[in-house]
């Protein structure tokens, strides 16, 4: 409204929705998302003693989510130089940090969160968009919120992108970054329980997850055996 400015305190890093023109919701079971730059709130606020009131379980899958925000839009096919660059130079500041709870996780995540909105997405979002709405009517007890599927799908589909494509290691190699280092935080963020217990739901809507817009705007080619 007129005379009124939206001031965001985020209490929870991961998404970086104080910083984003992106809303998503849901719509049935279908998980939807719109842009425009008037949803960006006009003021953000960190309060670093946010960072005591998250739990160890959400603070780890904020964490993913930022990583796989980063590791996404860096290299999308609608990342331009400077994108990448900045992305390139946000993931060296990720890898020096070396706790889930340390408050500098707020800044680090609003980041990724613009390097994503400034190209795209991809494999792991459209997975992930795919199925939250589906696993909260099928398992309305279990938390499998976005920041956990983001999380946990990371590792495996950063697997299939070094296996599928080349395009990660140019970027590193550009960058001066060691892939054995994203690897090796990538993987802490893994879950093998929790993924084998989403892989019928993979499987069972890979097609859908194969339309989905961000497959659409992946790293590398998506294909039906994969």
């Amino acid at each position: 409204e007129r005379g009124l400015d939206l001031v965001a305190v985020p209490s929870i890093w991961g998404s970086g929705a104080e910083v984003s023109p992106v809303a998503v919701y849901t719509d049935g079971v279908k998980k939807l998302f719109y842009m425009d730059e008037k949803l960006k709130p006009r003021y953000r606020c960190i309060v670093p003693e946010m960072a005591e009131t998250i739990p160890d379980d959400l603070a780890k899958y904020g964490c993913g989510d930022s990583w796989s925000h980063v590791l996404e839009g860096s290299i999308s096919p609608l990342s331009d130089e400077e994108n990448s660059r900045d992305g390139a130079n946000l993931i060296r500041e990720m890898l020096a940090v070396r706790t889930n709870q340390d408050p500098i996780w707020f800044e680090l995540s609003a980041r990724a969160c613009l390097i994503q909105s400034s190209s795209s997405v991809g494999l792991i979002h459209s997975i992930a968009h795919t199925l939250e709405p589906i696993l909260h009517q099928e398992r309305p007890k279990e938390n499998w919120g976005h920041s956990k599927l983001c999380s946990i799908l990371t590792w495996p589909v950063y697997l299939k992108f070094i296996k599928n494509s080349t395009k990660w290691k140019s970027f590193a190699d550009k960058y001066n970054i060691n892939e054995s280092d994203i690897s090796a935080e990538l993987y802490s963020f893994f879950e093998v329980d929790e993924y084998d217990s989403i892989l019928d739901q993979i499987t069972e809507n890979w097609k859908e997850i194969l339309r989905h817009p961000f497959t659409r705007t992946n790293s590398c080619v998506i294909r039906r055996n994969d």
